[in-house]
């Protein structure tokens, strides 16, 4: 399994049951960060607001800028209210920066403190509805398979083994999030978090359903 899924599942473990309610606030931000497109490599960078771009702007133009910049998208998402479509590219935004974090030090750093704060918030949201939640993320995974990759790859990486990179991301990512499941099923979920007095059921302020080309 590859450090990235792990820590991934990590952060999802954690929101599901192991902390207190008082550490998820439901209305946590998800971090305002993303890279300049034509910085030297992936890893993002703290943006001034006139610079941020709009939801349009990054899905509009995947194939040419880093896929970090996808935290635009759920930052944007969430703080209008659609948080449903918030956790869905969230779950996009860790499958597309999990292979460059892979192989770039600097950039796991990057990843691993954005994905602790914005999966702290957005998994403890969702995961009141474990059901939902499994939904969510299996349907971002189908989604982002479809999307068009960054046309950049890390230096000195040839193609083929950049592609089989991917691949075995996509495929860890997918498994562990399974296993994950698997081992700790909703009703459990349910059981834990009612214990630690953390919300249980359909969020109230899901927001905008996802569109159905989203899948």
């Amino acid at each position: 399994m590859s450090k990235s899924a792990k820590l991934a599942t990590a952060i999802l473990v954690g929101a599901l049951i192991g902390l207190p309610a008082s550490a998820m606030a439901q209305n946590a931000e998800p971090p305002t960060v993303a890279e300049d497109a034509a910085g030297s490599g992936p890893a993002p960078a703290p943006a001034p607001a006139e610079s941020i771009p709009s939801i349009d702007d990054v899905l509009g133009n995947l194939a040419n800028i880093s896929p970090f910049n996808l935290v635009y998208v759920f930052q944007q998402y969430w703080d209008a209210g659609d948080k449903l479509k918030a956790a869905f590219w969230f779950y996009i935004w860790q499958l597309r920066t999990g292979p460059w974090a892979e192989l770039d030090p600097e950039t796991a750093q990057v990843r691993a403190a954005l994905n602790q704060q914005a999966g702290m918030a957005i998994n403890g949201w969702l995961a009141a509805d474990p059901e939902l939640m499994i939904e969510v993320a299996q349907r971002a995974s189908g989604y982002e398979a479809k999307l068009p990759l960054w046309s950049r790859r890390p230096d000195g990486i040839a193609e083929d083994f950049w592609i089989n990179t991917i691949a075995q991301h996509r495929a860890a990512y997918a498994a562990e999030m399974a296993d994950t499941f698997a081992t700790t099923t909703p009703d459990q979920i349910r059981t834990l978090r009612a214990e630690a007095g953390m919300p249980v059921g359909t969020p109230a302020d899901l927001g905008a359903p996802l569109p159905d080309e989203w899948r």
